[in-house]
């Protein structure tokens, strides 16, 4: 993780603030001394982290002294995103944020 962080600076440093977010998005898990894993949000996360392996993997390698370590990159689809549309929705989605909303709403006579 001490290296990890090392490489995530030096991306900072480089200003690729793209590839940072990516490389933000999870922490790397290590199955065995030579597989690490890492979750994306799509496919296109995927693609990029895939280019930027050309370079990360070196570095780790040489860091780590392990000339065997591979990535294994997985697309971590989430369901859970939902997406609102309509001025009803929105108005329900910040009553649960918010249920002060409602009087808000009841005090001045506004509609949805």
């Amino acid at each position: 993780m001490i290296h990890w962080g090392d490489y995530l600076e030096k991306i900072e440093s480089k200003g690729n603030q793209n590839m940072l977010a990516i490389l933000k998005m999870d922490s790397p898990k290590i199955n065995n001394e030579f597989n690490i894993e890492f979750s994306v949000a799509n496919s296109i996360n995927k693609v990029e982290l895939n280019k930027e392996l050309d370079s990360m993997l070196p570095y780790l390698r040489n860091k780590l002294n392990n000339h065997k370590i591979d990535f294994n990159i997985n697309i971590n689809i989430s369901n859970d995103k939902t997406f609102i549309y309509t001025a009803e929705e929105k108005y329900e989605k910040m009553k649960l944020i918010n249920p002060a909303i409602n009087i808000l709403r009841k005090t001045f006579d506004l509609d949805v």
